[in-house]
């Protein structure tokens, strides 16, 4: 970290002194992840290019706050957003990681069932925000059908198409894909989703509590969070048996999974390439 983000970060914080860096913590691609001790007590500095992902740390900032006013605890808090010339930063709570044990997954569970609870009368969010480093349209719609069509697949399935990772005839067959959606997920009310749950963004802190992170929050079906932490693993089985003794997912929720998982793969086919297309066409062929 350089001298003169210290520097900001002093003046941002209205620190006595110049925070003290500890060293760089793992981030992704997208962000540049640091720990900082600001008068003996530690955060976590996350940073990147505002050119290139205008406002992410910004609106990472409000869905933080948003969700540490309803579900105390369960994600690190923000304490700033703010930017430089060419830079934007959030700096947030740090906590000490722990082991991954079943008393953290049976935590885990259990305060995302509360996650789930809260809900909304429509399906989106007050504002676009991002899923890793692709934006992410949050227009609010009355059904989870029209939604997860129009703001989730089909527009992930533009992009992929304009990339020239799809044809048109999987174009084609994706929207009649889409025709289906009310006959394949069942009726609930919007639930308050982290969107981008899987086993890179949360972990069990040393006192055996969950702690989510880097969240792409709307209100949609909340078999989608379920279908993402079955994406690359990182949760047990107890984790979905006490979810499901906590709040009951409606039958055949783990035969929906690879249609929960339909958005998460087009980002990943429009990430990282052609790698994915076949877990989309795989799906979508059956109709």
């Amino acid at each position: 970290m350089e001298e003169r983000d210290l520097l900001l970060i002093q003046k941002e914080l209205n620190s006595e002194s110049i925070p003290l860096f500890i060293g760089r913590l793992s981030g992704g691609d997208i962000n540049e992840v640091f720990q900082v001790e600001i008068q003996g007590e530690h955060y976590v500095v996350k940073k990147n290019r505002k050119e290139e992902f205008p406002e992410m740390l910004e609106k990472e900032f409000r869905a933080l706050k948003y969700v540490n006013i309803i579900i105390p605890d369960l994600y690190p808090k923000p304490i700033k957003a703010f930017s430089s010339i060419q830079h934007q930063f959030l700096v947030i709570e740090y906590h000490e990681k722990g082991s991954n044990t079943e008393k953290g997954q049976f935590h885990l569970s259990d305060s995302l069932a509360t996650h789930h609870k809260h809900t909304s009368d429509k399906f989106g969010w007050e504002e676009d925000n991002y899923i890793g480093s692709l934006q992410q349209s949050n227009d609010l719609r009355i059904s989870w059908e029209d939604f997860y069509a129009e703001n989730r697949l089909l527009a992930q399935t533009k992009l992929a198409f304009d990339k020239g990772h799809m044809t048109k005839q999987t174009v084609s067959q994706m929207e009649t894909f889409c025709k289906e959606l009310a006959s394949i997920f069942p009726k609930e009310s919007p639930a308050l989703l982290h969107g981008d749950l899987w086993g890179g963004n949360y972990f069990i802190t040393s006192d055996e509590k969950p702690l989510l992170y880097d969240p792409a929050m709307y209100f949609g079906h909340r078999e989608i969070d379920i279908a993402m932490t079955r994406l690359f693993g990182g949760f047990s089985q107890a984790f979905y048996d006490h979810y499901c003794e906590v709040y009951p997912l409606e039958k055949g929720w783990d035969e929906r999974i690879p249609y929960g998982q339909l958005y998460p793969n087009l980002v990943h086919l429009n990430l990282f390439g052609p790698a994915y297309l076949s877990a989309v066409t795989s799906v979508i062929n059956r109709f």
